[in-house]
């Protein structure tokens, strides 16, 4: 019989399975971006003591706790209320409503362990808040923010129930 790398070839050489494999890492790379960059910048805002944060946490946290088919349906009814068209940005737009939880999350709790007298310090030295961004509190945040942009990319990339819902009629 044919040899097990056989069928690997063979599936490699499907148009379709390829074309498949190419949205799903458009899809994941458009949501890890997104994702990243927003549930970034979320996680700083969450860190200061802003108004209503525990209700801003508390809808952050929805799509951990709400089951994925509820999501999916939800998204739906709410693309079609803006009229976004379904296809790729519409699944883009999903996984990253779904990804931006987790990487909130995972950010936040890193921004929390990071000890204020380092960028007090680095205050007391003259040090400008971009400076103090970009030379101290980033380079800290930096190894949650590399597992939170990879764990996005790998939801993004397993999510099948939410695709489903916000791909449209036929795919794309």
């Amino acid at each position: 019989g044919p040899t097990w790398y056989f069928w690997y070839e063979k599936a490699f050489h499907d148009p379709a399975l390829m074309d498949a494999l190419k949205n799903s890492v458009l899809i994941g790379v458009g949501c890890t971006v997104l994702s990243t960059l927003l549930g970034t910048l979320s996680a700083l805002a969450l860190r200061h003591k802003i108004p209503f944060k525990e209700t801003l946490i508390s809808v952050l946290n929805l799509p951990l706790v709400l089951p994925e088919i509820v999501l999916g349906l939800s998204l739906l009814v709410w693309f079609a209320f803006l009229k976004i068209t379904l296809g790729m940005l519409s699944v883009t737009l999903a996984h990253t409503t779904f990804a931006l939880s987790y990487v909130t999350m995972l950010v936040l709790e890193r921004a929390h362990a990071i000890d204020p007298m380092l960028e007090e310090a680095a205050s007391d030295l003259g040090a400008t808040s971009w400076q103090i961004f970009w030379k101290v509190t980033l380079p800290l945040l930096a190894p949650s923010i590399l597992s939170a942009a990879l764990l996005a990319f790998t939801l993004s990339f397993d999510d099948f129930l939410i695709t489903f819902f916000t791909t449209g009629v036929g795919g794309e």
